[in-house]
């Protein structure tokens, strides 16, 4: 019986240790300041995006209708990592190359990002 004790605690705690991790990893992201190399894109409000587990239960996914955002990683650092990437790439497809070739969803994608972000330039040695 001492032996099956031993053993019931430790399932006990390992189903601990996994609700702790499952708790962390679909905790709300918040994004305020997008970093990417030498680009900064602060938001005027934080974003707040909801991690989920897909069906499979091994990915995370983080989704924005508004962004048309669907990104899934395998733990959050990388979900986290993604996402600054994405908006990096967004900024720079939709904003910082202008909107003489935009039309339709990537002209309202391109007014949501620039309405919602603002590029933080630091200030040059040259002036």
């Amino acid at each position: 019986m001492e032996g099956n004790s031993t053993v019931s605690s430790i399932a006990i705690d390992l189903r601990k240790s996994e609700n702790h991790y499952f708790t962390n990893e679909l905790k709300p992201i918040t994004l305020s300041l997008i970093e990417f190399g030498a680009m900064k894109l602060k938001f005027s409000s934080p974003l707040k995006l909801y991690p989920q587990k897909d069906e499979s239960g091994e990915y995370l996914i983080a989704e924005d209708d508004d962004y048309e955002l669907f990104i899934f990683a395998r733990d959050r650092e990388e979900l986290e990592k993604e996402l600054h990437d994405e908006f990096a790439l967004m900024w720079k497809v939709y904003v910082a190359e202008g909107d003489s070739k935009l039309t339709g969803r990537a002209a309202e994608l391109r007014r949501k990002l620039l309405d919602n972000l603002v590029e933080e330039r630091g200030i040059s040695a040259t002036g």
